[in-house]
């Protein structure tokens, strides 16, 4: 399987950060809040629909995963993580140390590993992995064979066809070829080419381009440098405001054009294990 990204990239990525990240707050105030309270009604309404309290969740890619906790505080649910970056790995597991939740941290390959508890888990989680991928629905299928027969997947991933896209084009070349630019469309057709069944579709957030990254390629001409950080901050800052004005004022809606992710929500079939099996496989990214 055709990976844009390998693991030498995640190892250097996660080490980078010497400080373990808080993890996910719905609650937190100030500016971050913009993102935060409409994100955490989307996770809430797609968890309530297909996993109850003392469900359990893994996440695919969970390399210093912020989100495991938060899926364990507000949902209740027992998590587990699957990452093949033994650095991501570690600092997931200090930081569900640091929250004091309990969760199995996996380091492994996603196509050959195997030793996840039978019959699977009720809900399988990726954010930011399947679009590193050439053929997404080969991937899909992989993350699949994780979920217990009529359990659910829910997979979100950057929108690349869209102004965020275009965003990190423009700042990053080197972090925009690392992804398969997908639609929302694309990625209920890969769920469905799995033999999943689509329970929901579509693009979350109105806008937010902090989703983009300024890459670590430098220039000589340091006017270069600067002039991406500014049209950077210019984005992020116009961003916010349309935030503001979604969470304030009146609901704006998600659409292609600048919506900075897209999801799939989808189930397996209740008469067998999805596809795949044990054994099969994927690499997990985070």
């Amino acid at each position: 399987m055709t990976e844009r990204v390998g693991r030498g990239y995640w190892d250097s990525s996660w080490e980078a950060e010497k400080r373990l990240p808080e993890a996910f707050d719905p609650a937190v105030k100030g500016v971050r809040s913009l993102f935060r309270r409409p994100f955490h009604r989307f996770i809430d309404d797609c968890v309530r629909r297909v996993a109850a309290p003392g469900s359990s969740l893994i996440e695919i890619g969970c390399g210093r995963s912020q989100l495991l906790p938060y899926f364990a505080k507000q949902f209740g649910l027992r998590v587990a993580g699957l990452d093949y970056s033994p650095i991501g790995c570690d600092k997931a597991r200090q930081i569900l140390r640091r929250e004091r939740i309990d969760g199995e941290i996996y380091c492994g390959d996603l196509w050959t590993f195997d030793a996840f508890p039978s019959p699977g888990y009720d809900l399988v989680f990726s954010f930011g992995l399947v679009e590193h991928f050439e053929n997404t629905a080969a991937v899909i299928g992989a993350l699949a064979r994780f979920a217990r027969p009529g359990g659910a997947l829910l997979t979100l991933i950057p929108n690349m066809r869209g102004s965020v896209g275009a965003l990190q084009r423009t700042l990053s070349r080197e972090i925009y070829d690392i992804h398969v630019p997908l639609s929302a469309d694309d990625l209920s057709r890969a769920h469905m080419e799995a033999g999943l069944s689509v329970k929901g579709s579509g693009y979350l957030l109105p806008a937010h381009y902090g989703v983009c990254n300024q890459g670590t390629r430098m220039t000589t001409q340091r006017w270069q440098t600067r002039g991406r950080r500014f049209v950077h901050h210019a984005a992020v800052a116009s961003s916010t405001v349309l935030l503001w004005v979604h969470e304030y004022v009146v609901r704006l809606p998600a659409t292609k054009w600048m919506s900075p992710y897209a999801f799939t929500l989808a189930t397996t079939s209740l008469g067998e294990p999805a596809a795949g099996t044990h054994g099969s496989g994927g690499r997990a990214t985070p």
